[in-house]
């Protein structure tokens, strides 16, 4: 299979496993730069809550295996040592000592709890009146074209739901929590466009980004009033990509051919099992190209970046949280409760507001699967965290991504979509 592979930005690796059979020197060079930024913060922040020296700390890390030695091969006793833990202590002794420490009683009390509203409606004291609401939405998973489920972002799904926004008139702020690799370009826009929209109508949008806000979650974000972002999150990736894969030669060796007649030069040249013709080839470059031109002008003016500035920082270069901030990229670095917070700041609505969670509607048949799972996982004594993690492994996350593309009936999709994730 010939992989017709089409990007803008040296650095843009999303598709290089399709492409090479090692890393590029850029990706390792970019990646190294967000890991490690990444694992000097994992490094500060156990230094600074466990009170542990950095540099013993990273020498524990590095020379783990002598001090395993030394421990006789007890990992607690090696974290007793290090400071990780106060003590070490069984399951048992730990309980028996939290009971202790909690409140008085002969121990066969179990926790109890009240729902605040219910308690102030049987007190007889009533909720304070919100001043406004911020409304936080949830843009989790792949950016792709039209109405999608829960776990993607469909670009006509998410933009219905913020325009339904523009007509509450107690929703004043909108806070958007984006978790989200990228993926298609055009709905990227659409959904851009979607949120500008709505500032325009008056209403304040914040941006806060989750693990990974990176290419088209990147692009999204940029018609906020402000961008949020947690020290560790994954973002940047500016940078677009085309990926059209061929099959003349497979069906070669099969024997299948084909052939035909067409009024155009382009007739028929989007075949896949043809070879990529070199006009086609030359057009797919160009409308990368210049959808890249679109993302930079798009970040320049939204940061009030030179242009030159926000190449030097662009190239499908991915940063943490921290690096963003420092090139201009994002905002401020904080929670998503800071990020609540001033977008309540910025429309004026002072500390007595309301945060609400717009939920998407699940259909029927999508409630009633979660009623009976849900009731199933009660019976069973299971929470979530009784349920495997299905952990997708490299190969699956990139035919995920080649399935993106390919879902187009456009032939080729020019994509911002970045590979990155975190833990």
């Amino acid at each position: 299979v010939e992989v017709n592979l089409f990007r803008a930005g040296k650095y843009k690796s999303a598709m290089e496993p399709w492409v090479r059979n090692d890393m590029s020197p850029e990706a390792k060079e970019n990646n190294l730069l967000w890991i490690g930024n990444l694992w000097q913060q994992y490094l500060e922040t156990i230094s600074r809550h466990r009170g542990i020296p950095l540099e013993d700390l990273s020498r524990a890390v590095n020379q783990f295996a002598d001090r395993i030695d030394q421990a006789d091969g007890d990992f607690a006793r090696f974290a007793l040592e290090v400071g990780l833990v106060d003590r070490l202590v069984n399951r048992p002794e730990a309980h028996l000592e939290l009971a202790q420490q909690g409140a008085a009683g002969d121990g066969t009390e179990v926790f109890r709890q009240v729902d605040y509203e219910n308690y102030l409606n049987r007190t007889g004291l009533t909720k304070p009146a919100a001043a406004g609401k911020v409304v936080i939405v949830v843009a989790e998973g792949e950016i792709v074209r039209g109405v999608q489920p829960q776990g993607m972002i469909g670009a006509v799904t998410l933009s219905e739901e913020l325009r339904s926004l523009a007509e509450d008139s107690e929703a004043m702020a909108i806070v958007l929590l984006i978790d989200s690799p990228g993926g298609d370009s055009f709905a990227s826009e659409k959904i851009r466009r979607e949120i500008q929209a709505l500032r325009e109508m008056g209403k304040t949008v914040v941006v806060s980004m989750g693990n990974v806000a990176a290419s088209g979650g990147y692009w999204i974000a940029m018609a906020a009033d402000e961008v949020w972002a947690s020290p560790s999150s994954i973002t940047g990736s500016i940078g677009v990509y085309g990926i059209l894969p061929t099959f003349a030669r497979p069906l070669e060796k099969l024997g299948i051919r084909s052939d035909g007649v067409g009024t155009t030069p382009l007739a028929g040249k989007l075949r896949l099992d043809r070879p990529l013709d070199p006009d086609l080839r030359r057009i797919f470059q160009h409308a990368t190209e210049r959808t890249y031109e679109d993302f930079i002008a798009l970040v320049a003016e939204s940061r009030r970046m030179e242009t030159q500035d926000v190449l030097d920082v662009a190239e499908g270069q991915v940063w943490s949280g921290i690096q963003a901030k420092e090139r201009g990229l994002i905002d401020r670095t904080g929670t998503l409760q800071e990020a609540v917070d001033a977008a309540a700041r910025i429309a004026g609505l002072g500390q007595d507001y309301e945060a609400v969670y717009k939920e998407q509607e699940l259909s029927p048949f999508e409630s009633f699967l979660i009623e009976i799972t849900g009731s199933a996982m009660v019976r069973l004594g299971l929470g979530t965290a009784g349920m495997p993690r299905l952990q997708g492994t490299l190969v699956e996350n990139i035919l995920e991504d080649l399935n993106l593309l390919m879902r187009s009936s456009q032939g080729l999709t020019v994509a911002a979509h970045c590979l990155c994730d975190v833990e």
